[in-house]
């Protein structure tokens, strides 16, 4: 079986070339090959002398995934369905926005948190993914598109935290100057509520951004939308960010789904301005994309921006998130569950 090249840091590559006998700086240009100019394959990689290309293709190819389902909604979100090489496979989703365009990239097939609102994790976590498998929902869709998102949201299937190193690893290649070259303050890794893994993130400082999936300001209403509250309930939780903040110096967005009957009503925005407002922190609401396995469903507009109000009066800075890609199964895991249903 051929080994894919997306996902190999320089050094690798660099080294790679010399076995094959060239110049180190071959490796450099098969970077920039992969990584800026969306070659689909060796033979593509036009300035590479025949004989190493030939060389190099023998054993290695770009990509060891492909793009099997694309869908786009009205608003111009694509949803990818990712198949790896053992069969098994992920999502990712294309956001535009008026100045930027994101890609929502899952690091696991599944999750094991299992939120009682998320498709992702209603058949648990199947495996890891690799660094490279990761990198692949990034680079592929600019071989079809030309184009490569300048912000990436570690938000899609899994816990980022849970296959920390794999993360770290894309990240490392995604904002590399020979990589994606990406701003690291345009990356963010989102997390259920993972403390060991916030706290190890703040030990490893930079730029990245964090993102916490909070979606409640109780711990029993918490215990049942978002199970590893059991284990790290909101006290423990809050320390770990006043860690991360007093060593990165970084604001915190909190992600919080609006369930209606469940935690959006005004006495819930209430606990939320409390729970937030010791923190540099913004909140970003997103009305819930209706997953049939699940009886919830989002509140009316008026009741989410009367949510938005109250924590904006209490001083909270707060966004709502446009509901994006609801008619091609926008929700995470969607598009993946449905195709194992289907026949």
């Amino acid at each position: 079986m051929t080994e894919s090249l997306v996902g190999k840091p320089l050094a690798d590559l660099e080294a790679l070339a010399e076995a094959l006998g060239e110049a180190r700086y071959r490796g450099r240009q098969v970077a920039e090959w992969m990584y800026r100019k969306s070659a689909p394959s060796v033979a593509a990689m036009a300035n590479l002398p025949k004989a190493f290309r030939e060389r190099l293709a023998r054993a290695h190819t770009v990509y060891g995934s492909e793009i099997e389902r694309e869908e786009t909604a009205g608003d111009g979100t694509r949803k990818l369905l990712v198949r790896f090489r053992d069969g098994q496979a992920a999502e990712t989703v294309w956001i535009p926005g008026k100045a930027r365009l994101t890609a929502c990239v899952s690091s696991q097939v599944g999750c094991a948190v299992r939120c009682n609102f998320c498709a992702s994790g209603l058949k648990g976590v199947v495996r890891d993914l690799t660094s490279p498998e990761i990198l692949e929902q990034y680079f592929l869709q600019g071989v079809r598109t030309g184009k490569l998102p300048d912000h990436v949201v570690f938000m899609g299937m899994g816990e980022p935290f849970f296959n920390a190193e794999a993360v770290y690893g894309a990240i490392e290649v995604l904002i590399a100057p020979w990589g994606g070259a990406l701003s690291a303050r345009h990356v963010t890794v989102s997390t259920s509520g993972v403390v060991p893994g916030i706290l190890e993130f703040a030990r490893r400082g930079g730029q990245v951004r964090l993102s916490v999936s909070l979606h409640a300001a109780d711990d029993a209403v918490r215990d049942g939308l978002v199970p590893i509250n059991r284990k790290w309930p909101l006290a423990e939780l809050a320390d770990a960010i006043r860690t991360y903040q007093e060593a990165a110096r970084r604001q915190v967005t909190f992600e919080y789904v609006l369930l209606d009957g469940v935690n959006a009503d005004l006495s819930d925005a209430l606990a939320l301005a409390r729970w937030v407002r010791p923190f540099r922190c913004s909140v970003n609401l997103i009305p819930y994309n209706a997953v049939e396995e699940f009886p919830h469903r989002p509140p009316s507009r008026d009741a989410a921006r009367a949510f938005a109000d109250r924590l904006r009066e209490k001083g909270v800075r707060t966004t709502i998130r446009l509901r994006r890609g609801s008619d091609i199964a926008g929700a995470c895991g969607q598009l993946r569950l449905r195709e194992e249903k289907t026949p």
